[in-house]
């Protein structure tokens, strides 16, 4: 008897070690929708298409509040033109499918400015383009740019970028591109560049002067 117990228990462990991983569930809140993970949610859509965008940065489901951390998307989060986008507590943005440049807006025709304080890390998206009325970029907390194409693209009223605790620029291409007026380009603790063709780091910088780049 305690044989075939032992057996039955050997067979519910394998069965329950080869049964396939449960998705995470989303759960739609207000103009958003979340996953959660410990005391963290994390941003997957958003119904928001214009205005002034401001993220939450806590969210309470089921009784619990969490903190709103990260924005994981697999198709554009604001399908529209936001005048400003505001995430105070966001450390990372990151895109969640295999191509470079997943946009966070269909449309930049009058943003003039994006706040991220805390942001960390962007992976696998392009955060601003074709905005003619932005002036600078600041972001104070960004360590690591990784797999991002066009981040930076066609600004044709930047003038300055400052992100101060950059550290890796890893398989990109055209990171900051197409910026007539920028003046100052301030990376000053950047250590590591990594261009996405065969060792070619040019293509991260493209068509900027080199007197621009603060390393």
């Amino acid at each position: 008897m305690k044989r075939k117990l032992h057996l039955f228990s050997l067979l519910f462990l394998a069965a329950f070690l080869l049964a396939p991983v449960r998705t995470m569930a989303q759960v739609t809140i207000g103009d958003y929708t979340y996953t959660f993970s410990g005391d963290d949610a994390t941003i997957t859509a958003s119904s928001l298409t214009s205005g002034d965008i401001v993220i939450p940065t806590t969210v309470s489901y089921n009784g619990k509040t969490y903190n709103v951390t990260a924005i994981s998307f697999s198709s554009t989060l604001f399908k529209g033109a936001p005048t400003s986008i505001k995430g105070e507590s966001i450390k990372s943005i990151v895109g969640n499918t295999t191509q470079y440049d997943l946009p966070l807006c269909s449309q930049f025709t009058n943003c003039v400015s994006i706040d991220f304080p805390q942001l960390v890390l962007l992976k696998r998206c392009s955060l601003l383009f074709d905005d003619p009325v932005i002036t600078s970029i600041y972001f104070p907390e960004l360590k690591n740019i990784d797999a991002c194409q066009n981040l930076f693209r066609n600004l044709s009223a930047l003038s300055s970028i400052r992100l101060p605790k950059l550290v890796t620029i890893k398989k990109c291409i055209g990171v900051i591109y197409e910026l007539p007026t920028l003046q100052v380009l301030d990376i000053p603790e950047l250590t590591s560049i990594d261009g996405n063709d065969a060792g070619d780091n040019s293509n991260v910088f493209a068509e900027l002067g080199l007197s621009l780049i603060h390393i």
